[in-house]
């Protein structure tokens, strides 16, 4: 619900001269005016079709028409295919056929048999396996959580939790390695997945680590999260919005203050009270 007012907004400022300084790639790719089939391909999420309008507005959204596309495309196969018959073998097979999409992309890539490798970077072709082991983590989670009980969930979900942060720590020290696995696959995208698929599988509420990351100020981010991820940096390239010799640490906390306030004002209209108000409407005709 955010992006779409976001879009408007971008639209008219480019429309009426307001120059849009969040991203250099769209700049030199369509220049600073949002054309209307740049503005149209963004509104429809078919912005991954080509690396020339994937990125071209906030930044950022390369990576929304990328998620519309799985949504819609895993949606139609297991509502035709695997409907009434998904199982984990399934789902791991599917993620195998995704997998092997991703190698076969990121050979094209590292072999330079692209003229413009964000023509993959950008597109569906990399990520596929990754929404799969979103599927893959409901059967994991809902398995682990009938099998064992409470007190086995919550030190699992803690040995687990900490893994994940030490496995963050020493891929941050070696700045997350650009050293590919078996020569195909980026071991970051893959490293980062992993890691999120063993939280949602085995992180719980009710053990230590999960009343640490479900306390009020990480849901309110939580919450506030999608259109932080959407504004952020169009707030860090808006002049009026920035204060030049702080140092870094004070301007890091500066920006932060202000994106988090600009996010929420952002959130509060458009995702609970618009959007709030349209899910009520909805359901009444249900």
């Amino acid at each position: 619900m955010p992006y779409w007012p976001l879009l408007v907004l971008l639209f008219i400022m480019g429309a009426i001269g307001v120059p849009l300084g969040a991203n250099s790639w769209g700049h030199g790719a369509v220049g600073f005016d949002i054309s209307w089939l740049n503005w149209l391909l963004h509104l429809t999420y078919m912005n991954f079709w080509s690396a020339e309008y994937s990125n071209t507005i906030i930044g950022v959204e390369w990576t929304l028409g990328i998620e519309f596309f799985y949504y819609v495309a895993l949606g139609l196969i297991i509502n035709f295919y695997l409907l009434n018959k998904l199982n984990l073998m399934r789902m791991l097979l599917l993620g195998c056929f995704f997998f092997l999409v991703t190698c076969v992309g990121q050979y094209l890539i590292n072999g330079h048999k692209v003229d413009n490798y964000l023509d993959i970077q950008w597109s569906p072709m990399l990520y596929g396996y990754m929404f799969i082991l979103g599927g893959i983590a409901y059967f994991g989670r809902e398995k682990f959580n009938n099998i064992f009980n409470e007190n086995v969930r919550n030190i699992t979900s803690d040995a687990v939790g900490v893994s994940v942060f030490v496995m963050i720590w020493v891929s941050i020290v070696f700045n997350w390695s650009p050293v590919l696995v078996f020569n195909l696959v980026p071991y970051s995208p893959l490293l980062i997945a992993l890691m999120t698929f063993l939280l949602v599988v085995f992180l719980q509420d009710t053990s230590v680590l999960g009343r640490i990351i479900t306390c009020k100020p990480l849901l309110f981010i939580g919450s506030i999260s999608y259109s932080m991820y959407l504004i952020h940096l169009l707030v860090l390239h808006t002049s009026f919005l920035t204060v030049g010799g702080l140092g870094d640490t004070f301007s890091f906390i500066y920006s932060l203050i202000i994106i988090i306030l600009v996010s929420y004002v952002w959130y509060y209209v458009f995702e609970k009270r618009i959007y709030g108000a349209m899910k009520m409407k909805i359901r009444k005709f249900q």
